[in-house]
């Protein structure tokens, strides 16, 4: 895909964002925490991806290219939107019908994650949406955000530490 992209066919383009929008989208909302700029942070991720392709020197790295784009989009959006940017996490879903209880009880744990995931900083979000969210191994968070492995390691624990203890019921010990 990334030659495709190389070579300015802009259904290289659309076949991308056909391939990952999911995928970035569930990335981009547990960073940012807010449905209008996941929104912006996508179609600035696809548009610089498809500007800067020339910029990639490996084909093989494409997709961690590409979501640390996504990434720093986040952090930029963050930063431009901070004042404006709430707690508000039942504004981007309409709660369920409750005479569904699966759908209700998913419903709910899911705005508790959402919840504890808010309580971390954007750093340990970004790490376990990362691992959690896009399934990377720690090689290619690693290279995604472009530090040492062991980093990637120790900052991945730190992060599951803090959702265990914000995380009701969680305990603080680990165990």
């Amino acid at each position: 895909m990334a030659l495709l992209l190389r070579k300015g066919q802009p259904q290289a383009l659309e076949e991308l964002v056909n391939l990952t929008q999911s995928e970035f989208s569930r990335l981009a909302y547990s960073i940012v925490r807010d449905a209008e700029t996941t929104r912006d942070v996508l179609q600035e991720t696809y548009f610089l991806v498809f500007r800067r392709i020339d910029q990639l020197k490996d084909v093989a790295t494409f997709h961690s290219w590409v979501l640390r784009i996504l990434t720093n989009c986040c952090y930029d959006a963050i930063r431009r939107k901070r004042p404006e940017l709430g707690l508000d996490l039942e504004q981007a879903e309409q709660e369920p019908d409750s005479s569904t209880p699966d759908l209700a009880e998913a419903y709910s744990r899911r705005q508790l994650v959402r919840t504890t995931l808010a309580q971390l900083s954007e750093a340990e979000r970004c790490l376990i949406g990362l691992r959690e969210i896009c399934h990377l191994s720690y090689e290619e968070i690693a290279a995604v955000l472009g530090v040492p492995l062991g980093t990637v390691r120790s900052r991945l624990s730190k992060a599951r530490k803090q959702f265990i203890a914000h995380y009701p019921g969680g305990t603080h010990d680990g165990h």
